[in-house]
């Protein structure tokens, strides 16, 4: 399975993030491309200083986690993020902001995630899961912008 945490992998969403432009054009979804950098850098930056959660999964976190992770391998359209990862004003695109995304791919290669830490979503994640999040993450929203 895909994970940002192997370093080809990351390097294949490298390439595919390299192809944003400012004219790259949602096929699905209400961000724009310089909304949906801001966004993954946003989710790339709190997942690396994520402090470890105390809390146990609930069943329900469990198995949506199992269902999205392991068995749909990827995030459908239209599922929702957590509203703090999201800008509540007009983000342009930019080539720092794009920079800025890359930069935030490539220091998963150089530190290890707490394993532990919480999603909102799935609850407490190993850093095998935390890696296999993040390349499902971004993956969802390069083939949003078609890259």
């Amino acid at each position: 399975m895909k994970t940002i945490l192997h370093p080809s992998d990351a390097e294949k969403i490298i390439q595919r993030v390299k192809q944003l432009n400012a004219s790259s054009y949602r096929r699905w979804g209400r961000l724009s491309v310089g909304e949906m950098i801001y966004h993954c850098t946003s989710v790339n930056l709190a997942v690396s200083n994520a402090p470890p959660s105390v809390k146990s999964p609930s069943l329900k976190q469990h198995l949506l986690r199992i269902l999205v992770l392991d068995i749909l391998k990827k995030l459908p359209r239209g599922a929702r993020g957590d509203p703090e990862f999201f800008s509540r004003q007009v983000i342009p695109f930019t080539d720092q902001g794009k920079e800025d995304l890359l930069s935030s791919i490539r220091a998963f290669g150089d530190i290890n995630i707490i394993p532990g830490a919480q999603h909102h979503v799935f609850g407490r994640l190993s850093q095998r899961n935390w890696g296999r999040f993040i390349w499902i993450h971004l993956d969802h929203h390069l083939r949003q912008f078609g890259v």
